[in-house]
């Protein structure tokens, strides 16, 4: 048994299922804004729809700490710039912009968070290690994996980090004690 191997197996369901929450949770921000749109309309710009800035707007005006009552472009770019949140949303709304988005996400993030995973897994494990009672645990905000490796505990985590630049991404921290 080569534990490296048996846990990357393992985990790489944990990180199709992150991928598949996080889908999940976007999916939840867009009906809203769509619901939104519905409503208010949205902005038009040189005689059409404008996705991206319907999607300021809407995050402007609904998201907005300050609740303003009059969408200034301008100042929503600036708002949402500055505010972590809002532009962890921002990113989210406008990901789903253009038809396929879903399975160019998924592959995406597994594809990324599974080379991480790796890469935290190949500190602690080497080919010549065997691993037991491989199990996961999944959380609100992340996971992990636990597992038996030659007597001793080892464990993984995988928590949700980002921010206006680093969206959607896991960060991964094990040990082996």
């Amino acid at each position: 048994m080569n534990a490296n191997i048996d846990i990357t197996e393992v985990a790489s369901l944990m990180v199709q299922d992150l991928a598949q929450k996080q889908v999940g949770e976007m999916k939840i921000q867009n009906s809203e804004y769509q619901a939104w749109l519905a409503l208010d309309g949205g902005v038009t710009m040189y005689g059409s729809f404008s996705p991206y800035a319907s999607i300021n707007k809407f995050i402007y005006m609904v998201k907005s700490p300050s609740n303003p009552t009059i969408y200034l472009r301008d100042v929503a770019h600036k708002v949402i710039s500055i505010n972590k949140k809002l532009g962890y949303l921002q990113s989210n709304l406008t990901a789903q912009i253009h038809d396929g988005w879903e399975n160019k996400f998924i592959s995406d993030i597994i594809s990324a968070n599974t080379w991480k995973l790796k890469k935290s897994l190949a500190q602690h494990l080497n080919d010549n290690m065997s691993a037991t009672d491989i199990e996961i645990n999944i959380s609100r905000v992340g996971a992990e994996v636990k597992a038996n490796v030659d007597g001793k505990k080892f464990v993984t985590f995988g928590s949700l980090c980002g921010g206006e630049i680093q969206c959607l991404h896991y960060r991964y921290r094990s040990s082996l004690k």
